[in-house]
């Protein structure tokens, strides 16, 4: 009801055309945000187009929620994915290997390119011990600035180890391929047994608690400090904790709340001042353990929750995924505005169509168009306001998109069409606009001549974030410019 668009991604069809222009596959760029999930081992997105078509989207600033399983390990066995095979539909690799870098859940940086055309440029993934330099100069180049490095013991960190995935205790419990934590041994099997991990009791529930409070604990609802939830588990990849992209001194993510014991007794007695330590669960080894056992965090504009395990949600359970949700979506950049006016005024109205008296013979002539440009968006690091035109071309293979419809148009060039301030007439780079500024363009009539006398023309603000390419927003508007036949009454 507000005029905020959602995609949820539950299934995917790939029977599409090419990439549009912003690489717009899926038209996801129609949405304010878009979430992925929910199922437990959510299903692999059988095309790898579309999963590039995700990453663009995240990258580019719009708001992207992930859910539980939407990472995942092959069944039964924990290791690096063998294939990259995006065709399968079941619970497979190929999506955690691409999204891991986007979503926060590569510590060590393995997954980064991971199905790139420079993936074994990637020294990470190398099956064998690096040289920290090179794990920090591919680092640098990456910007994972701040990234952990799992040096290899006795090499005095000038050794990066082989075993670079960064595996969490409970996926380590969760897998029967040996692999466990020793520290973790006085539980019988070591972490080796996968029921450990989930909900015990009558009612199958887990308990999360809190880490950091602010908007995710507060609004629209406020949260406990501890709540019950419905059946869940840890996942399998460690949070990255320490890259700091944005350069703010601090990582990146954040954590809100992480899964608790499972189990109401206190894994603490005391007999005769000797003190016992008798775990109920893994997570009783590490309480709010953020690297491991975190329900939800964010990064920036991409955020986590443990949500999707199972559907029998509690009360505060749907509070908090609103909340997570509310937050979720302010994280991300929205679309800019740009309307076309009459006249320099900043209350200008707005203009949607002219008619200009107009004889083939003037086909040089311009007429001058002006328009307002608006962004609220309150975003981390750096954006960048940059405008283009276009006019309506039909049998064009270029198209925008266009309240809800696809039109064909040509464009003029980046910076073909000068762009000038209103008030100053001063001429602005076509990607040095600035927010509240209202500016004009000469728009050359030469399409009013012969039929079909009249043509659209569009003005599109592009909104990019430092540091890529992709558009993470955009506005359009259009002016009818039509010819006003002069009769001769001789």
């Amino acid at each position: 009801q507000n005029g905020s668009n959602l995609a949820l991604v539950e299934e995917w069809n790939d029977e599409l055309g090419d990439y549009a222009r912003r690489r717009d596959y899926l038209n996801f760029y129609d949405y304010d945000m878009v979430i992925v999930g929910f199922a437990d081992k959510y299903s692999n997105l059988p095309s790898q187009r579309a999963t590039e078509a995700l990453l663009a989207y995240g990258n580019s600033g719009k708001s992207l929620l992930y859910t539980h399983d939407t990472t995942f390990t092959s069944e039964g066995v924990l290791k690096e994915p063998a294939v990259s095979d995006f065709s399968g539909t079941g619970a497979t690799s190929t999506l955690s290997m691409s999204i891991r870098e986007q979503c926060g859940m590569d510590r060590y940086g393995v997954s980064v390119d991971w199905y790139g055309e420079n993936s074994a440029d990637n020294p990470i993934r190398s099956g064998g011990d690096t040289s920290t330099d090179a794990v920090l100069a591919y680092n640098g180049a990456n910007d994972r600035t701040g990234s952990d490095i799992a040096y290899l013991p006795g090499t005095h960190q000038t050794v990066m180890a082989a075993q670079t995935q960064g595996f969490t205790f409970s996926g380590m419990a969760h897998n029967v391929n040996g692999y466990k934590n020793l520290n973790y041994s006085s539980i019988e099997g070591g972490l080796t047994q996968a029921s450990w991990m989930y909900g015990q009791g009558a009612d199958n529930h887990n308990r999360v608690t809190q880490v950091n409070s602010g908007i995710i604990t507060q609004y629209p609802y406020t949260i406990g400090e501890e709540i019950v939830v419905s059946n869940t588990h840890a996942q399998y990849f460690q949070v990255d904790l320490d890259t700091d992209k944005d350069g703010d001194g601090r990582g990146d993510v954040v954590v809100w709340y992480c899964i608790s014991s499972l189990d109401d007794s206190t894994p603490w007695t005391e007999d005769n001042g000797e003190v016992t330590f008798t775990p109920n669960d893994v997570y009783d080894y590490s309480p709010n353990d953020v690297r491991n056992n975190y329900y939800i965090y964010n990064k920036g504009n991409i955020t986590y929750t443990g949500v999707g395990h199972d559907g029998n949600f509690t009360i505060d359970e749907m509070k908090l995924f609103i909340n997570t949700f509310v937050a979720a979506y302010n994280a991300g950049v929205r679309n800019p505005s740009v309307r076309i006016v009459d006249g320099t005024s900043i209350n200008a109205p707005d203009l949607e169509h002219v008619n200009i008296p107009f004889e083939d013979t003037q086909a040089s002539d311009t007429y001058r168009v002006y328009f307002q440009v608006k962004d609220n968006n309150i975003t981390i690091g750096t954006k960048k306001l940059s405008i283009r035109y276009c006019i309506g071309s039909a049998g064009s293979t270029d198209t925008i998109s266009y309240q809800g419809d696809e039109i064909a148009v040509s464009w003029f060039g980046d910076g073909v069409l000068k762009t000038y301030q209103a008030i100053t007439g001063e001429e602005v780079p076509y990607d040095q606009i600035v927010s509240g500024n209202t500016y004009y363009v000469d728009v050359p009539l030469n399409a009013l001549v012969g039929p079909p006398e009249s043509f659209n023309f569009y003005v599109e603000v592009d909104l990019k974030l430092e540091g890529t390419d992709e558009i993470a927003a955009y506005a359009i508007d259009k002016l009818i410019i039509s010819e006003l036949k002069l009769f001769d009454l001789d």
